[in-house]
């Protein structure tokens, strides 16, 4: 699989592609590892990245801005820094101030401060961050400091809140990502990486996009290795042997996510934190394409699978999909997000 991930022209990869297909102990123990998930022994679900905004008045905002602005320290933990500028990454376009809460780890929590116009989307501050890359502890300190900074609106910030992103998933550990993909049931996007301007002609994951009541979900499946790489060729681009080593303390993994978007309409639902266990959730419903199937196909239908990721292309002989545990999932679920209310002493 190095030779794979490390290179970075098509000619290259599809061949790494190809001999990882045609390795049939390879595919069997595929086929072995994923069936642990499937079987709901090692599922557990994590927080890729949470949305909130809570409704705190215009004068509040003022008042948390100028508080913020005068190099804050949220608690003995969090140091409060001024983002500047209008480039991605920096003040969010719908609000006048943008900030950055740091702790002691290279990650950071997003707030933005000052809606430019309140609607039923937009609370007058707005927090973005990737719960699974604190602590409980952390984030608890972060929201009790938080709340405390409301004062005599918390009450009402919190009822009043809206959650506008929730991004959960499942890493599975050492499986192969060509050899895994979801069964779309909404309008698919297949998606591939750029390497030095040259688009790599196989599919690097699926979006799976599905329409609800004021909202949308996203199931989306990729390979998080890749994407890694992906960046780091983009920020600095690397030899070969570079990856290679790079790729030494890394594990093979697949990715499979579900994201929630609120999308502001006259009849949209929305969910404040407080009903976070309401809201949609996309994968008790994911039908999967598994290692198990490639043991059924040829080393040419292997290909076209892997280097495609639709199930569906011409070709192929009919392919029985594998549905996740739905109840061990709605239970982690459940899990997950009843732990964060307790950690935000909700």
């Amino acid at each position: 699989m190095t030779n794979f991930y490390a290179a970075v022209d098509i000619t290259t990869k599809k061949k790494a592609l190809e001999d990882i297909l045609a390795d049939e102990g390879f595919i069997c123990r595929q086929a072995d590892l994923i069936f642990r998930y499937i079987d709901g022994v090692w599922l557990k679900l994590d927080f890729d990245k949470i949305v909130l905004g809570f409704d705190i008045s215009k004068s509040k905002a003022k008042e948390i801005t100028f508080m913020f602005g005068e190099n804050f320290r949220l608690d003995k933990i969090w140091n409060i820094s001024i983002l500047k500028g209008n480039k991605k990454g920096t003040v969010h376009k719908y609000y006048k101030n943008s900030f950055i809460a740091k702790a002691e780890n290279k990650d950071k929590i997003h707030i933005s401060v000052g809606a430019k116009n309140i609607s039923s989307k937009y609370r007058n501050i707005r927090i973005e961050f990737t719960p699974s890359y604190f602590s409980n502890k952390m984030i608890k300190k972060f929201f009790k400091s938080l709340f405390r900074v409301f004062g005599d609106e918390r009450e009402k910030a919190i009822k009043n809140s809206i959650i506008t992103r929730m991004d959960i998933g499942i890493q599975l550990h050492n499986i192969f990502s060509s050899l895994v993909t979801i069964v779309p049931q909404g309008k698919s996007t297949f998606f591939s990486w750029e390497y030095g301007g040259q688009k790599m002609s196989l599919a690097q994951g699926l979006y799976d996009e599905m329409k609800g009541n004021g909202f949308k979900i996203l199931n989306v499946i990729y390979c998080p290795v890749s994407n890694y790489l992906h960046k780091l060729y983009k920020k600095n681009r690397y030899s070969i042997d570079e990856a290679k080593s790079c790729l030494s303390s890394i594990v093979p993994a697949t990715r499979i996510e579900s994201r929630y978007h609120y999308e502001k309409s006259t009849t949209a639902i929305s969910y404040s934190v407080n009903k976070m266990r309401d809201v949609p959730f996309g994968l008790p419903d994911i039908n999967i394409i598994t290692p198990e199937t490639f043991r059924q196909l040829s080393l040419k239908e292997r290909l076209i699978l892997a280097t495609t990721k639709d199930f569906n292309s011409q070709g192929l002989p009919n392919i029985e999909p594998i549905t996740l545990p739905k109840e061990k999932l709605v239970a982690e679920y459940n899990r997950l997000v009843n732990g964060f209310m307790t950690i935000l002493e909700l």
